[in-house]
């Protein structure tokens, strides 16, 4: 399946509920749903960032973070942890190394949680739509 990507593709997306409905109209734009030549071209661009030299702060950054979020969680007495850690992780991980201010970070996630899956109630199909890059369908 891992070599058959005639067969076996994210080009049409990689979330159950938009595959359901007859793709993504991000697919072939972003790297976690392009195939072949696409997404090596696109794995390309950002090998640089994940060069030898740069894992290690980013491991630190993580490590800080998650420490930083957990901290905050036992300090509110509450905490889902899915939502208030593991999700928040990777995105931040994300903007560090592109160099996203903090202040904008919250928006990002947004955005990234509606063009990926729908997950409140009132979410419309538009609110995934205005999230995925421009020019999608």
């Amino acid at each position: 399946m891992y070599r058959d990507n005639k067969r076996f593709t994210s080009e049409r997306g990689n979330v159950l509920a938009t595959l359901l409905k007859g793709g993504d109209s991000a697919a072939g734009k972003m790297l976690a749903v392009t195939d072949g030549r696409r997404h090596r071209e696109l794995r390309n661009l950002l090998l640089k960032a994940f060069a030898p030299r740069v894992p290690e702060p980013v491991v630190e950054g993580v490590k800080r973070r998650a420490d930083q979020l957990v901290r905050e969680g036992v300090a509110r007495g509450d905490c889902d942890f899915a939502q208030d850690i593991a999700e928040r992780i990777p995105m931040a991980t994300i903007a560090d190394l592109l160099g996203v201010p903090e202040a904008d970070r919250e928006y990002l996630l947004s955005l990234t949680k509606e063009a990926l899956s729908a997950e409140d109630a009132g979410q419309s199909a538009d609110d995934a739509l205005v999230a995925r890059p421009a020019g999608s369908p």
